[in-house]
């Protein structure tokens, strides 16, 4: 099980910064990630496999 957390915490989003007001902003790269995440979540896939896409 640390070997799945290991690999999700590698694969999560990255703050580029965190504004006065405590909104995390995220780069472009970041954003973009974000979207793929949304993307295969839609189509139902699970954490594992989303962790193993965004790996491949």
């Amino acid at each position: 099980m640390t070997d799945k957390i290991l690999t999700q915490k590698k694969h999560s989003l990255e703050v580029a910064e965190i504004t006065e007001a405590n909104y995390q902003l995220y780069s472009p790269a970041m954003a973009q990630q974000a979207k793929r995440i949304l993307q295969l979540q839609e189509k139902r896939f699970t954490l594992e496999e989303i962790c193993d896409k965004l790996a491949s």
